[in-house]
């Protein structure tokens, strides 16, 4: 798992290049997680501009094993949801990952908060879980299938999503 994790943390960082080169004015946060039933953390780490902070965020954020399927996305997702985020801004997630979820139950109310909050959430995830993760994906969001693509290929559409959206808002 740790060589995905680190082309994981490696494609991150080109995703914000991306993003960044447009020149748009753009905050970059992360939300990092395992399993909390394995005491492993939840990093959250808020949005900022400055791209090299958020580059040294990814290249020091810890590799747990996760141990389990399922993991923690819920509860990454809740901690997500608490993030302050400037007035007026854009607010796009991008939940990735290979696992089920602890609490599945909760993913209605939290997909709810998404939408009423107007977060453009996109999903990374095993075809596995399309039906579990789908219902995040609101506001013009996608679900990306890790076994469609390159892991690569999916970042840079979801970036390029994100650029578009962030044209369109801008108008």
């Amino acid at each position: 798992m740790t060589p995905f994790i680190d082309g994981l943390k490696q494609n991150c960082i080109e995703f914000a290049e991306i993003v960044n080169r447009e020149g748009h004015d753009c905050r970059l946060g992360l939300v990092g997680f395992g399993d909390v039933d394995l005491n492993e953390p939840i990093e959250v780490f808020a949005p900022t501009a400055d791209l090299k902070l958020f580059r040294d965020r990814i290249g020091n954020l810890e590799v747990t094993g996760g141990g389990d399927n399922p993991e923690s996305s819920v509860e990454a997702l809740q901690r997500a949801l608490t993030i302050p985020y400037r007035d007026n801004a854009r607010v796009c997630m991008v939940h990735i990952t290979d696992a089920g979820c602890h609490n599945a139950g909760t993913l209605p109310r939290i997909a709810s908060q998404l939408k009423n909050r107007s977060i453009t959430t996109y999903v990374v995830s095993s075809d596995e879980f399309a039906n579990l993760y789908m219902r995040l994906c609101n506001n013009g969001g996608e679900f990306f299938s890790i076994e469609d693509a390159g892991f690569e290929d999916i970042l840079d559409n979801v970036a390029r999503s994100i650029v578009n959206e962030i044209r369109y808002q801008q108008g």
